[in-house]
């Protein structure tokens, strides 16, 4: 397992900085830094938050390591007709979501245009192709996850155990 310390030098050497410069972007000590990459010492909660963002990924993604890229791999139709969308909105407030939509349904609805009645508003611009695309390549696990500030959108594809 990847330590918080290797997450954050991995991810900011990803990102072309020196120690001293994410020191300078985080407002701390180069030496800070450097005990955070170590493990000698953890940021702060707002350091982490800052880190995240400055790096482009999630707060869990820091802390636990960043997910791979889902594999692409061709399936039979049959097989792909057989999985679930899953999507899942999370506010921060009380709202929260999680639809299981069987991806044979969800590609019919995209093909006859009643998509937008079925998840109760249309995809925008490409990202009802990308998601299409997806489902038809085959690939199974997270394909969309955004975090900004308390809300967490994941749309991912599961096999059906049913």
């Amino acid at each position: 397992m990847v330590s918080i310390g290797e997450n954050i030098a991995a991810l900011r050497k990803k990102a072309g900085l020196t120690q001293e410069e994410l020191s300078e972007k985080m407002c701390v000590t180069a030496q800070a830094v450097s005990k955070w990459e170590n493990d000698l010492s953890c940021p702060d909660i707002e350091n982490i938050r800052s880190m995240a963002k400055l790096f482009s990924v999630t707060v869990d993604e820091l802390l636990n390591g960043v997910k791979d890229v889902p594999v692409l791999k061709s399936d039979e139709p049959e097989k792909i007709a057989k999985r679930i969308l899953h999507i899942q909105v999370n506010t921060g407030e009380d709202t929260r979501i999680h639809c299981r939509i069987p991806t044979a349904v969800f590609l019919k609805a995209a093909e006859n245009g009643t998509l937008d009645k079925l998840i109760g508003e249309e995809l925008e611009g490409g990202q009802l192709e990308m998601v299409l695309e997806i489902i038809k390549s085959g690939t199974v696990g997270s394909i969309v996850s955004v975090d900004q500030g308390d809300s967490h959108v994941e749309i991912a594809v599961e096999d059906y155990e049913g």
